[in-house]
């Protein structure tokens, strides 16, 4: 009988980050918060469905090529199916077999998982919980001559808050759940894909409402403004280009350039810098963000430490540089809340 694996998967809404252990250490990877219908099958040249999933009676495509995308920016996002087949994407993309027991943490952000008075809002908790423990299948072929196959026996279900995960992992550095005793309030700036949120940790793992809040700005309003901006600049560089496509503005932000076809480059293809292009654009969401940290947290000085964590984070660091010097702010990687939602179990 196999033991029970524990996952951890932060489903935001523009990547979903998983954590889970190999032996003692920590295994993380990432993919894009893509799922679009069944119209959208994709296969391989030998014929076999690519990133198709059942659940509740439909059929959905996870791709990052997908065309028609489903919209994901509702209330009920984690209580959705389509979260529930995204969630199990990336258990299969871990090679998760059917016959698996998982036990699987996903999160809420701290401002839908507590309510304005500081009680946890199980409205939205419970409702995710239960979605995570529903079937979810992988479809292998669409004329019935494969049967669809289980993603994995997912039998204990938990949700978390964002910003507090990312406090637990940076307080348990290792294994041994040995946590570093915190001596005053620590500050999570979670810089995500439609939200900037604010929570801050007391001594003794209390959430202070006073000083925690949300601002609806993020990664996506980057995008938004980035995209014309790239098509105008490539254009620029001598490319023809009328629209950035999507794909095109997930490389410049991961890698701070874009390659485009030239035949008199070598190997056919150049390679163009935009990252300073990426900065103009961030620009105007990063002071919002600050103006609302530095509302929110009027007194920077009382705190232990302020980290600075998710995707938007990393994207935008460069803008933040002035903050490190000046509130000894701590850029973490994408991947605090998720590993802060594995490492809690040290730590219970």
């Amino acid at each position: 009988m196999k033991k029970p694996v524990r996952f951890a998967i932060d489903n935001g809404y523009y990547d979903h980050k998983v954590a889970y252990w190999e032996g003692d250490q920590v295994r993380t990877f990432k993919y894009p918060v893509v799922i679009g219908s069944e119209q959208e099958a994709l296969n391989s040249m030998d014929g076999r469905l690519v990133g198709m999933y059942e659940s509740g009676g439909g059929r959905y495509v996870v791709d990052p090529s997908i065309s028609n995308k489903i919209s994901l920016r509702i209330e009920e996002y984690g209580s959705s199916v389509e979260n529930r087949i995204l969630v199990n994407h990336g258990l299969h993309k871990a090679g998760i077999k059917s016959d698996q027991e998982v036990y699987l943490t996903t999160a809420l952000p701290v401002r839908d998982y507590y309510k304005p008075n500081g009680t946890k809002n199980h409205a939205l908790i419970n409702p995710q919980k239960e979605n995570m423990l529903e079937p979810v299948y992988v479809v292998k072929s669409l004329d019935g001559d494969v049967e669809p196959e289980l993603v994995a026996r997912v039998t204990d279900s938990r949700v978390m808050s964002e910003g507090v995960a990312a406090v637990v992992d940076f307080l348990v550095q290792d294994t041994s759940g040995n946590a570093r005793q915190m001596r005053a309030p620590i500050a999570v700036f979670d810089f995500g894909g439609k939200t900037f949120d604010i929570v801050t940790v007391m001594p003794g793992m209390v959430i202070r409402q006073s000083s925690s809040g949300t601002l609806h700005r993020g990664t996506y309003d980057i995008r938004e403004t980035f995209k014309p901006m790239l098509a105008d600049y490539l254009t620029e560089q001598g490319v023809r280009m009328k629209t950035a496509p999507d794909w095109m503005v997930t490389e410049a932000f991961e890698t701070g350039a874009v390659q485009v076809v030239d035949n008199d480059a070598p190997g056919g293809m150049r390679s163009i810098p935009v990252r300073e292009l990426i900065n103009e654009a961030a620009r105007p969401t990063v002071n919002e963000c600050k103006r609302f940290a530095q509302q929110t947290l009027p007194n920077m000085a009382e705190y232990e430490a302020i980290l600075l964590a998710g995707g938007g984070g990393l994207l935008c660091e460069p803008l933040f540089e002035d903050w490190k010097q000046e509130f000894n702010l701590i850029v973490r990687d994408e991947f605090a809340n998720a590993r802060g939602m594995l490492k809690i179990d040290l730590v219970l």
